[in-house]
């Protein structure tokens, strides 16, 4: 490295090292990572640590979720409902199973193939029966008396007799009145003795 020489032509240069190293620095240049780049979801980081993340966003969207899942009715599982509710959908409620509740409204109405109450049953309107659906009580609860027709398959005999427990009915569903022990009696079989007296005290 003599110091008159101040220049020398490339050609006279053996520049194989220094390209060997410069290659090796440029391939790591290349995949290198930078503190002032900007990455977006880099399949190299594996992990992070929460303090490093800002969740102020997911946090927002969760919180609504959490509350509605706080009070849902979920179809798989037993929830007990507190409070009244209020189903406004046209097509109402189709329940499989049945509903046991100590009590419970229907402004709607209910179609069901059976309905089985332990207790009293409360209606607010009128009572419709039969394919017909015929309205079978008043407004007011009370039995409409123009659909009680049709005849008795039994014609109502009333007999009487001072011994109506001697007599052989001729039939079942007689009445006989007991002139001697003052009481009514129905027939239940047609062998001798068959009226059993009904206890009608004067």
């Amino acid at each position: 490295d003599p110091s008159w020489i101040t220049s020398l032509a490339t050609s006279k240069i053996s520049l194989s090292t220094v390209t060997s190293v410069l290659d090796a620095h440029a391939a790591a240049l290349s995949t290198g990572v930078y503190t002032v780049g900007s990455y977006s979801d880099p399949a190299w980081i594996t992990s992070l640590a929460t303090s490093k993340i800002d969740l102020s966003t997911v946090t927002a969207a969760i919180t609504p979720i959490q509350v509605a899942l706080s009070t849902a009715v979920y179809s798989v599982s037993t929830d007990t409902i507190t409070g009244a509710k209020t189903f406004n959908s046209p097509d109402g409620v189709a329940v499989t199973y049945g509903v046991v509740a100590a009590s419970a409204s229907f402004s709607g109405g209910i179609t069901a193939s059976s309905v089985t109450a332990t207790g009293d049953v409360e209606v607010r309107g009128v009572i419709k029966a039969g394919s017909g659906l015929e309205t079978i009580t008043t407004a007011a609860g009370l039995v409409d008396a123009s659909k009680l027709t049709g005849a008795i398959a039994q014609a109502v005999t009333v007999f009487t007799s001072a011994d109506c427990e001697a007599l052989s009915p001729a039939a079942l569903g007689q009445f006989c009145y007991d002139t001697g022990l003052n009481k009514l009696s129905i027939s239940t079989s047609a062998a001798p003795g068959g009226y059993a007296p009904l206890a009608l005290e004067p």
